[in-house]
């Protein structure tokens, strides 16, 4: 049995996560669900019992987050060092959105809030030849699509890391640490519906303060069933317990 700890760097309250149904824990189980040999648990990013929990871990999911990235405040730089630590021992580690830039960061990487804006709703990723070739993204001769909901990125490439796949929004957004180290800028355990609770008081809050239509963007967003794969393949590299 592979255990897959899934690190909350969200953290709502339970008030929040049950209007949105019932945040990253939830939607990483859901993404989860269906593959075999694993058991899946989640801890917030800030808690003390995080270093203990990881060592604990076969595998470890790092979730998105409104948070920045690239801050220095104390918090973030606690987890910051913990994830650099991680990288070096060569732990299983795959990172999304805010867990992408984290990684990128801790290896050297510029993060900071992309001079492109935001980047919103499907996007279409092209594989780089790696990509093509990596385990990670077996099987998809297409360029694949993502569900997507960013404004900070990784600027430049962390040092030795592969890139796997970028579009012309956000040429870093797929890369390759080591074997079973991965990191996406996009949301492969979104679904339509997520994005959309995620962007309801968001979406009125920009509407007319953006260089595209969010409410249309939004309502046009289409599942990607493909996605979850994802997290299968990096789980099919680690070993069972």
């Amino acid at each position: 049995m592979k255990r897959v700890l899934v690190i909350d760097a969200v953290e709502y309250s339970r008030e929040e996560a049950a209007a949105k149904l019932g945040g990253p824990p939830s939607w990483f189980r859901q993404a989860l669900e269906g593959i075999p040999g694993i058991s899946v648990s989640s801890i917030a990013s800030s808690s003390p019992d995080l270093p203990a929990a990881a060592e604990r871990a076969d595998a470890l999911i790092l979730s998105g987050s409104p948070r920045d990235a690239w801050s220095d405040e104390p918090e973030s730089l606690a987890y910051l060092r913990m994830v650099r630590l991680w990288l070096k021992e060569g732990r299983a580690i795959f990172g999304v959105c805010h867990g992408h830039q984290v990684m990128g960061r801790a290896a050297g990487a510029v993060v900071a809030r992309s001079p492109n804006g935001w980047e919103l709703g499907n996007v279409e990723i092209a594989l780089t030849p790696e990509g093509a070739a990596s385990p990670l993204f077996a099987g998809m001769t297409a360029p694949p699509v993502f569900l997507a909901s960013h404004q900070d990125a990784v600027l430049t490439l962390p040092l030795n890391a592969t890139l796997l796949g970028g579009n012309a929004h956000t040429p870093v957004q797929a890369l390759a640490y080591g074997p079973g180290q991965f990191s996406v800028q996009f949301h492969p355990e979104f679904t339509p519906e997520i994005l959309r609770l995620l962007w309801t008081e968001r979406r009125a809050a920009l509407r007319g303060a953006l260089p595209f239509d969010a409410d249309a963007v939004l309502d046009a967003a289409v599942p990607t069933p493909h996605a979850p794969g994802l997290f299968s393949r990096f789980l099919d590299l680690i070993p069972s317990a």
